[in-house]
This record gives structure tokens, C-alpha cells and sequence, in this order.
């Protein structure tokens, strides 16, 4: 299956491609900023990005919140199976000043656009990706939170789910707590 995966970078993002490349996925592994920007560090996301070049076919300056995701999908995409939505905004995610607002923005301004090329190169499902920070199924109903990014990443996700609703493209939710 050929499968984009963005938001590459973070803890769960590694973890999720490690499970996708075990059963046999090609997986476009793509990343926001450009390459020198994760390479320069000696923290753990540097550590996890030299991990994933040695391993993949990687993609820098890929920023689907912005153009420059829908131009790499209109040139260097020819087929793709599944999307994975992981991106998503974490500057200042654990402080009571994260801006949920401005994530929302950011992670769905163009999902339309996005899901519209996708299915032109043959998308079948488009898969939101979580972690802890979300809330879980049973808080999900409710529509409770324990933080503005945990908030963010549920209303994103009825977003997704909203847009894959009206063309007609089969969504999943998907935590990391299913692996």
C-alpha cells in the first residue's frame, strides 16, 4: 500500500512509519521544514529523523498546512492508497496558552483541497492519527478535554471526518493506543 504520512518528526509519528514500514507499506515519509533544521540537533527528534532517512524515502519542506503540501502531492505524487494526517500544530502544546484556534486553522485549511488531489491520484481512506493528549473513546462522546491540544486534535479530527463525509473518502481515527 502507498501511504503519506506527515508529522514524521514526533515521538508517535516514528513509532507510527516503524509499524506501517513492518507490514510491508511504501510510506512517503514527509516532513515540514527542511532537512537541516532536524539534522542539526543532538535531541531525541533529530535522533528519530536520522533514523527514518537511513530508512525511508523522506520529504522536506512538505508543510500540509501551507502549499507547499499540495505541490508535493501534484509532483511527486503518481498513486497513494491511504493519507495519514499526524501533522498538526505543537508549538507551546502543554501550556494553557496554546492557541487552539490558530491550530485549528493550520491543520484544516486546506484538508479539502488535499483530500481532492488525493482522490485524483486514487486515495481510498484518510487516516487521523493521535496520541495520549487526545481524548480517549469515552471522553470523545463527550466532547471532553484535558488540554487545548487535546482539544484541538478531537475538533481537527470532526473536521477531517466532516470533509471525507462530503467526498465520499472512508476516514479513521486512529491512536497510538491501537498499536
Amino acid at each position: 500500500m502507498k501511504i503519506i504520512f506527515t508529522g514524521s518528526s514526533s515521538f508517535t509519528g516514528f513509532h507510527f512509519i516503524n509499524e506501517l514500514k513492518k507490514n510491508n507499506n511504501d510510506v512517503y515519509v514527509t516532513f515540514s521544514k527542511n532537512k537541516s533544521y532536524y539534522l542539526n540537533g543532538k535531541n531525541n527528534r533529530s535522533i528519530r529523523v536520522k533514523k527514518l532517512i537511513n530508512e525511508n524515502n523522506c520529504y522536506f519542506n512538505v508543510n500540509f498546512s501551507k502549499p507547499s503540501g499540495l505541490n508535493f502531492i501534484k509532483n511527486k505524487i503518481k498513486k497513494v492508497d491511504v493519507f495519514c494526517h499526524h501533522f498538526a500544530n505543537t508549538s507551546n502544546y502543554k501550556s494553557e496558552n496554546y492557541d487552539l484556534l490558530n491550530s485549528l486553522k493550520n491543520s484544516t485549511e486546506y484538508i479539502e483541497k488535499i483530500m481532492k488531489l488525493l482522490k485524483q491520484k486514487g486515495l481510498k481512506k484518510y487516516v487521523y492519527t493521535g496520541s495520549y493528549f487526545e481524548p480517549s473513546e469515552q471522553y470523545k462522546k463527550t466532547y471532553k478535554s484535558f488540554s487545548k491540544y487535546g482539544l484541538s486534535k478531537l475538533l481537527i479530527g470532526e473536521i477531517i471526518n466532516h470533509y471525507c463525509y462530503d467526498n465520499l473518502i472512508n476516514y479513521q481515527w486512529f491512536c497510538m493506543e491501537h498499536i
